[in-house]
């Protein structure tokens, strides 16, 4: 009787070796396979929330143009990660894009990167503003005297 007691006790003390092993090696599988993915969602999530942001401020400018005495522009500096609004010739604010979100100057029909906003609403320049990360990108279309963006995005 104490030989099977004894018998029960060290087997239910702990993991042997190998199933530490084994359990360790499948871990490692499923991150090898879900570890790109996920590293491609947040990309794409950051790219997502900075044309977001872009667009949000131009609607503001937009918006803010029609309702006030000046016009609101914004200015895309070309191949840095951010961007800055004005209140007429006054600065408002610069923000900087999400880590490793790019702005490559000329897709815009002005090279400029320089949107402005009439009293009316309509914007001073048409084309596509193009926003890349990691082989991604997304694209927010200005049409030409009519004020409107849209969004999209290029698989």
């Amino acid at each position: 009787m104490s030989r099977q007691q004894n018998t029960l006790k060290m087997s239910a003390t702990g993991f042997t070796l190998l199933e530490l092993v084994v359990t360790l090696t499948l871990m490692t599988v499923l991150m090898a396979f879900t570890l790109p993915s996920s590293v491609r969602w947040v990309s794409d999530q950051r790219l997502l929330l900075t044309q977001q942001q872009i667009l949000w401020d131009l609607r503001i400018a937009q918006q803010q143009s029609q309702t006030g005495p000046a016009l609101w522009t914004i200015q895309l500096y070309p191949y840095t990660p951010e961007y800055g609004v004005y209140d007429g010739t006054s600065f408002v604010r610069r923000i900087h894009f999400q880590p490793e979100v790019n702005y490559v100057d000329g897709y815009l029909q002005i090279t400029s990167g320089r949107i402005t906003y009439n009293s009316l609403g309509e914007s001073s320049i048409g084309g596509v503003v193009r926003l890349t990360t990691d082989g991604m990108e997304r694209d927010i279309t200005l049409y030409l005297n009519s004020g409107l963006q849209i969004r999209g995005s290029v698989p």
